[in-house]
């Protein structure tokens, strides 16, 4: 179902065809390892934690949710972001222009993963967080764990003091 264009539900349709491919569960004949639902961990780093976390969602809501999740460096949302890449959204009048529909692919990984916390569908949760991340703020994925262990959810949050954005999983 994906497009030549990647949008978010395009991101998570092609996530989506490979946990059913792991699964056993996609359509056609094409040989699968078939392993089962909870054995199968989603793991995503910065924009594939989002990923991850909507997959999560859109799998949970159709009672196929996974084994677990690993998030590495993921962000809240891209609003949350924006002022974090591109220095001049930080002003109020910006901030404000980015509530507007313009901003098509939003990334909810804060609201989606309160949602999926609030009716007790988020799996365990395995936090890496580089602390010298120079694109996504530690606090973000601090927010983040913070959401799950309110829900309830086994999580484990690592911090990986020399980590950075790109090299946390190899650094920690």
């Amino acid at each position: 179902d994906s497009t030549d264009t990647p949008t978010e539900t395009g991101l998570i349709a092609d996530a989506e065809a490979a946990f059913n491919w792991v699964t056993g569960s996609a359509v056609g004949n094409v040989p699968s390892p078939k392993l089962g639902m909870d054995r199968v961990a989603l793991f995503g780093q910065s924009l594939g934690g989002a990923v991850a976390i909507g997959l999560t969602r859109k799998l949970a809501a159709a009672g196929k949710a996974p084994g677990a999740l690993v998030l590495e460096n993921t962000f809240l949302s891209t609003r949350a972001m924006a002022g974090q890449v591109f220095l001049p959204l930080r002003l109020p009048i910006v901030k404000e222009l980015l509530r507007l529909p313009v901003v098509k692919d939003t990334w909810e990984s804060q609201r989606r993963l309160t949602e999926l916390a609030q009716h007790n569908l988020l799996p365990p949760v395995l936090f890496l967080s580089g602390q010298k991340d120079e694109l996504v703020p530690a606090e973000q994925m601090m927010q983040l764990f913070a959401i799950a262990r309110r829900g309830g959810v086994k999580a484990v949050f690592h911090k990986v003091e020399d980590g950075k954005h790109n090299d946390t999983w190899c650094v920690g």
